[in-house]
């Protein structure tokens, strides 16, 4: 059997099959420090410079040794492109059959509950809105995977996009009618499954503090482990473990509770009510964080701010109450 960086030399099937292919000498090293790594189990760390073609440096081991592999990524086009291109091209070239999966977080797939309230509420929204509801509708008849990306196309706008999708935080989980059929639930079952599986690194992130707190992740065990695009993973990591305040979220959340009391047949004045009173406790929050005088430090000292702001601390209790 031929060894990764043969397959990527001059006399590998990639050059027979291609005329345009370049045999780099960079890549066909990263290729055999990949698959050594690979043999060894142990980690290996590779700087590599543009048009090193590391895409197919990594994957050729992968594949040609039957590895399980999650390739993480910062960005979608590189997401799509080893998904669409580069992982087919090279199962094509080797003959290898493989399963190849795209797992995405849970809010870029629509959420059948959450649409089904939204379609089952036509008062709420604009007429505008009320046809792209339809649009999306009609849609769901040619879509596999539920992606939302797809289902509206070129249909803009964020608003709806969050009200028919949900975060993990906003999944009912198994109290849900549509649980079975749930199209995020398809995906990671079908990720459970495959021999290649790309994902994101804020999901790689998530299923890694899952397994720290002692729960089950929702990714597949793997022999390799990809993370390209790696100088981006720290600022992920620490976004994944930090802690956060937004308060366009908050105001999100207001929106959901109006929307909920108005399907509850709740006396929409005292509902109208509590959400101007979150509304100041907001504006409360905004100023202590960001207009407080001779901040050195924004994030520390902004935070400090807000602890011993009591104006803030009981509007806070308030609403947490």
């Amino acid at each position: 059997m031929q060894s990764s960086s043969e397959i990527l030399g001059p006399s590998g099937p990639f050059v027979k099959k291609f005329k345009s292919f370049d045999v780099r000498e960079c890549q066909q090293e990263m290729a055999r420090a990949v698959e050594d790594a690979l043999h060894l189990k142990t980690q290996l760390v590779v700087e590599s410079g543009t048009g090193t073609g590391k895409t197919l440096a990594y994957l050729t081991p992968a594949v040609l040794n039957s590895s399980k592999t999650i390739v993480s990524t910062f960005t979608k086009t590189l997401q799509n492109q080893i998904f669409e291109k580069d992982a087919p091209q090279l199962c094509n070239v080797l003959g290898s059959e493989i399963d190849i999966r795209l797992l995405k977080g849970r809010n870029n797939y629509l959420c059948l509950h959450r649409f089904e309230k939204t379609r089952n509420n036509p008062t709420l929204h604009d007429k505008k809105k009320n046809f792209q509801v339809e649009e999306i509708a009609r849609r769901l008849d040619q879509t596999v995977d539920g992606d939302i990306e797809s289902l509206m196309y070129r249909i803009r706008n964020y608003e709806l996009r969050e009200e028919i999708t949900a975060t993990s935080e906003q999944c009912i989980g198994r109290k849900c009618n549509w649980w079975k059929d749930c199209y995020a639930n398809r995906a990671r079952n079908a990720a459970n499954k495959a021999d290649l599986l790309v994902v994101n690194h804020a999901l790689l992130c998530r299923d890694i503090l899952i397994r720290l707190d002692d729960g089950d992740g929702f990714m597949p065990a793997a022999d390799m482990i990809v993370i390209d695009e790696a100088h981006r993973f720290p600022d992920i990591v620490a976004e994944a473990l930090g802690w956060h305040f937004f308060s366009k979220r908050i105001n999100q959340l207001c929106g959901e509770l109006e929307r909920a009391a108005v399907e509850a047949d709740l006396n929409p004045h005292t509902i109208g009510l509590k959400i101007s009173e979150i509304s100041k406790y907001l504006e409360e929050a905004h100023k202590t964080l960001f207009d407080a005088e001779e901040i050195t430090h924004p994030i520390r000292d902004s935070i400090a701010n807000l602890k011993e702001n009591g104006a803030f601390l009981v509007a806070l209790n308030s609403v947490m109450g």
